[in-house]
């Protein structure tokens, strides 16, 4: 597992992310807004904004989102 960070309006907040290898997925939790998601390690980097951002719109507006979603998913490929 690693930590990165993000932020939401101003806020910087903690983004866990764990490969969860013997799964082949990604676990994402950003606990200060109560989000997690597991999804599959062989999306391409915009399947994974698609797929973070779809999730996360019900919490944050558009463009919040991508942004959160961009974070993570540059997180994930520089690891």
């Amino acid at each position: 597992m690693f930590q990165t960070t993000s932020s939401i309006e101003g806020q910087s907040m903690p983004v866990f992310i764990q490969e969860a290898h013997s799964r082949g997925t990604f676990i994402i939790s950003l606990p200060d807004i109560h989000f997690s998601i597991e999804y599959p390690q062989s999306l391409t980097s915009e399947e994974q904004i698609e797929t973070l951002v779809l999730h996360l719109f019900s919490m944050m507006d558009e463009n919040q989102a991508e942004a959160v979603a961009r974070d993570i998913v540059h997180a994930i490929s520089r690891k």
